[in-house]
């Protein structure tokens, strides 16, 4: 070969590289194409009403949720420059984006009076590094959403990056199977998913989503962006009060490491205030796809 031959074919290989690159999925996030997927559940909650056909253009969303050393990152530049640039306009001032169980949490009358030790869990329970973080509420996740360059999935994402196109029960498939996912409830009965409480974000990669997201159906509830309307799609948001809200409660999806399968449905709605901090409730993240 002629050396304009190398040249030329070292020029097509870089293209080809550089091409390879855009198309891939950006570091620790799944790509969900455009189109319609089948979304709600006729036979659930009438909440999750009616099951209809979204379509969403394309994005991108976390193939894991946030986990504690993520957001340990996030609260060093929080600590350096504070949280001006990437808060939430609805944010409370002088917001601490601490998980609360980061900091103690046992009210110092029940330590003394020896209740303590009884307790479900303990200061370590909820701080492995690998593990998702909890104690976070919505505001906290938007903040390290915008941190990290990204935002918060809305519902129609999420359950599309959780059950796929085709109208599925739960991310695998049509039947549940205990070891596929991190629930709760039938510890007595032999669930023996491996864990009581929370599990690696990277656990129960059998348990995938169509698309590759691991712990959608488990583990811990996740924030979305959307805030909670009943029925679905009805386009009015609520508050805990049950009327019209001008800070209404945000939607979480796809149950807990203590929830029930029924619960862990992708199509299953549940809600908190946007303040509400618990020791199931944590987040992913999601980008538009031509970012």
């Amino acid at each position: 070969m002629s050396w304009q031959g190398f040249v030329i074919a070292a020029l097509l290989l870089g293209a080809a590289t550089s091409i390879a690159r855009e198309r891939a999925d950006p570091p620790g996030m799944v790509k969900v194409p455009a189109g319609r997927f089948v979304m709600g559940d006729d036979t659930g909650l009438p909440e999750e009403k009616p099951r209809r056909d979204v379509q969403t253009a394309a994005f991108l969303i976390d193939r894991t949720e946030v986990s504690n050393a993520r957001y340990g990152r996030f609260l060093d530049a929080v600590a350096k420059e504070g949280d001006s640039r990437w808060a939430h306009p609805a944010q409370p001032r002088g917001q601490d984006h601490t998980p609360r169980y980061w900091k103690p949490f046992v009210q110092p009358l029940i330590a003394r009076s020896g209740v303590g030790p009884l307790l479900r869990f303990d200061a370590k329970t909820f701080i492995h590094p690998d593990h998702p973080v909890v104690g976070v509420d919505w505001f906290d996740a938007q903040a390290f959403c915008a941190w990290d360059g990204k935002r918060l999935p809305t519902e129609a994402e999420w359950e599309k990056a959780a059950r796929g196109v085709d109208g599925r029960v739960w991310p695998w498939g049509d039947r549940w199977e205990f070891k596929r996912a991190n629930s709760g409830g039938y510890e007595r009965h032999g669930e023996l998913d491996g864990f009581v409480y929370t599990a690696p974000v990277d656990s129960f990669k059998n348990g995938a989503s169509p698309f590759g997201a691991l712990n959608m159906a488990g583990n811990v509830w996740e924030w979305t962006q959307d805030p909670w309307t009943a029925p679905a799609g009805s386009g009015t948001p609520l508050s805990s009060r049950g009327g019209p809200a001008d800070s209404p409660l945000q939607i979480i999806k796809g149950g807990a490491f203590n929830s029930y399968p029924s619960s862990l449905r992708p199509a299953r709605r549940d809600r908190y205030e946007p303040g509400y901090r618990a020791f199931n409730v944590g987040f992913r993240c999601a980008a538009n796809a031509d970012r």
